[in-house]
């Protein structure tokens, strides 16, 4: 039986083994010559514990056909941040280590499990990995990890413990990953207690993959006149210097700081992606699939009101696709100022206005165009087969032109008095096929031109204070529709106001209105409507009311619609 000095003996004799030619046998007809006993070794004795016998180890990997090296050349493959002195123990100072790291100019750097304190380091072309922490070091400001070039993070947290950070105003560049110029790419990076953003991309593009993960973010302290505390969980800002910057964050998880209904106006946004400038250099796609976002949007004026994914000037190209969005204010999705849009498949709850929220709404899906000094048009864009529910003032909101609104469904959008489940105001529109109950408002308002309202179904639950659809508009298609109120009481099936021209409404159903379609101008001329035939149930005055000052009203009652 081998003692434990023996055995320890044995490991060492067999590492220690000097470079041996092999085929000195065939050369000298000599046999190498073997000893029965097992050698001693003390450790200083140890080849490698000496600096420079590294080199004179042999190292070959199993399989057949490999080649023989050195057990510095296959150390070498791996640096890691303990190689420059890096500690780890969350304790030491580790700022100067991670910077000669970074520097090193190698391919990969490990940073191995524990946490390693950092007041700022720098880094270019650099690929991080490993299961460690960078932590902000307390009572210090600016950014954590600044990059450049092009640059690989795989699996690290990062941890800015932003209530030890030092609290001096600016805000601005308290952030925990910076990437100006060139490409980054996040694979399970975990991002803690960030304070203004967690990632800062300044005309750069970047990608993200469905494990990186973003919590406990400083709130906004509700302050403005320069003292406010904006934050974000990631902001992406073009730059003049390139048009061809790409955004894909593919998945990823976003928690807010709170999730009080009374709180969510302070919450970090979730996403958010401008341009240089208003109306200035824009990224050339935006790519966002599949990410979780519970409490992430901001609602505390002073411009600091956005959506839990907001993009504002941001880009030529968006697909925004598979999102679950809760606990949200202002807007779940808001496109602003962007052209080419494809807005589907996103689920997005429980919208919320806190009782100090600079702006009463919470609409799930808002795209708008000429907003804040801009003077873009947005256009071109479809949003379809979302799920929104619960929301404060609309559904879906869009100013937009050239835009379909399909297969969408709501439910529980309530603020009758002036919300509504779709609210349209872009030009050549097409409404089709969406559903909703349990609206508050208006199902369907439109004030566009060259507008389609097809095949939707709407009910009221139990309420019934508003109207099914309200329109005005030049050349308006309002056909095959099913519209519900809950309750026999307020508003109309059908209705307009005026001004409206070359109308056409037939083939829906409406049910408990007082008034099946209502024409009316009282706030414009309405004249060239042609009105064909459509069911009624339950409407309490008339089916039809048409204003005497309407002009070439004409109801086809026997041709079908």
């Amino acid at each position: 039986m081998i003692d434990r000095r023996e055995s320890f003996a044995l490991i060492i004799g067999a590492a220690t083994a000097p470079l041996v030619d092999h085929d000195a046998k065939a050369h000298t007809g000599a046999q190498p010559a073997r000893s029965n006993a097992t050698p001693i070794v003390e450790a200083s004795q140890i080849p490698f514990a000496k600096p420079d016998n590294a080199n004179s180890i042999r190292f070959t990997q199993a399989g057949a056909d490999v080649a023989v090296r050195t057990l510095q050349d296959k150390a070498r493959e791996t640096v890691s941040v303990q190689d420059f002195g890096a500690v780890g123990d969350g304790v030491a100072d580790d700022t100067l280590a991670i910077r000669k790291a970074l520097a090193s100019g190698a391919d990969a750097i490990f940073l191995p499990r524990g946490v390693y304190i950092v007041s700022s380091a720098n880094g270019r072309n650099i690929h991080l990995y490993g299961l460690g922490t960078l932590k902000k070091k307390a009572g210090t400001k600016g950014v954590l990890l600044n990059l450049t070039g092009d640059n690989r993070i795989e699996g690290i947290t990062l941890d800015y413990d932003w209530k030890n950070a030092a609290q001096t105003l600016p805000y601005s560049d308290n952030i925990s990953l910076q990437q100006v110029g060139g490409t980054l790419t996040l694979n399970g990076v975990i991002f803690r207690r960030s304070f203004t953003s967690a990632l800062f991309v300044s005309g750069a593009s970047l990608s993200t993959d469905m494990s990186c993960s973003f919590t406990e973010g400083a709130p906004h302290n509700g302050l403005s006149s320069g003292k406010e505390r904006v934050t974000y969980y990631i902001t992406c800002i073009a730059a003049n210097d390139t048009r061809d910057q790409t955004i894909c964050i593919n998945g990823g998880y976003f928690r807010g700081a709170s999730l009080d209904p009374e709180r969510l106006h302070l919450n970090p946004t979730g996403i958010f992606i401008t341009a240089s400038a208003v109306d200035g250099v824009r990224f050339k796609t935006i790519n966002i699939s599949n990410p979780v976002l519970i409490g992430c949007s901001t609602n505390v004026g002073a411009g600091n009101v956005t959506g839990a994914i907001d993009i504002y000037n941001g880009a030529e190209n968006i697909i925004i696709t598979g999102a679950t969005i809760r606990y949200f204010t202002y807007a779940g999705i808001k496109v602003q100022n962007s052209s080419r849009f494809s807005i589907s498949g996103n689920m997005i709850t429980d919208g919320k206005v806190p009782s100090r929220a600079f702006n009463a709404h919470a609409v799930g899906i808002a795209t708008t165009e000429k907003n804040r000094s801009s003077t873009v048009e947005q256009r071109f864009g479809q949003i379809s087969g979302n799920i929104v529910e619960e929301c404060h003032y609309a559904g879906i909101l869009n100013n937009c032109d050239w835009v379909t609104i399909s297969s969408n469904i709501l439910n529980r959008v309530v603020r009758a008095e002036t919300g509504a489940g779709m609210m349209n105001d872009g030009n050549n529109v097409t409404i089709i096929g969406n559903a909703g109950t349990n609206i508050g408002g208006t199902f369907i308002s439109s004030t566009g031109d060259h507008i389609k309202i097809v095949a939707n179904n709407f009910d009221s639950g139990s309420d019934g204070r508003a109207d099914g659809i309200l329109f005005q508009g030049h050349d308006v298609a309002i056909s095959d529709n099913s519209l519900v109120s809950g309750k026999a009481s307020g508003g109309s099936g059908i209705r307009t106001n005026g001004p409206a021209s070359n109308v056409r409404i037939g083939g829906n159903y409406a049910e408990n209105f007082p008034y099946g379609v209502d024409l009316r101008t009282t706030g414009g001329a309405v004249k060239e409507v042609v009105i064909s035939p459509s069911q009624f149930a339950g409407i309490q005055n008339a089916n039809y009311n048409i204003s005497k000052d309407a002009e070439h009203v004409a109801r086809v009652v026997t041709e079908a619609w």
